[in-house]
C-alpha cells in the first residue's frame, strides 16, 4: 500500500484540459498529489510541489498573471510549458524560470 501525502502541484487549467476552451490554455490550477509515486511523477516531469494548497494557489496566481495584479487580466498567460505527463487528467505545469518559483510574497 502506498503511503499518502498531502502535497500540491500546478497543472493546466481544466477549462482547457477538460473543456477545450482556448482562453484557458495558459491557465493553471492546483491538484493534490497524494502518493510518493505521484510526487515522483511530478518531479520527473519538471513540475513543482507545494506543502500547502495556499502556497500552490499563490504560485499559480503569480505565474498566470506575470507583472500584473493576479486576476486583473481576464485571460491567464502562464509563461512556462506543460508536460505530457498528467495529474488527474491535466498536464503538469513546468515553470519558465526559477524566479517564478521563488518570487517573494508581496504585501
Amino acid at each position: 500500500m502506498s503511503k499518502t501525502f498531502e502535497n500540491f502541484t500546478a497543472v493546466q487549467h481544466s477549462g482547457f484540459g477538460y473543456g477545450g476552451k482556448r482562453e484557458f490554455e495558459r491557465g493553471l490550477e492546483v491538484r493534490t498529489v497524494g502518493t510518493q509515486a505521484e510526487q515522483d511523477k511530478v518531479v520527473k516531469a519538471g513540475g513543482v510541489l507545494f506543502d500547502t494548497r495556499a502556497a500552490a494557489n499563490e504560485f499559480c496566481d503569480r505565474a498566470m498573471w506575470p507583472g500584473s495584479q493576479p486576476g486583473l487580466d481576464l485571460v491567464p498567460r502562464a509563461r512556462g510549458r506543460f508536460s505530457d505527463t498528467q495529474v488527474d487528467g491535466l498536464r503538469i505545469y513546468i515553470p519558465a524560470t526559477e524566479v517564478e518559483i521563488d518570487a517573494p510574497d508581496s504585501d
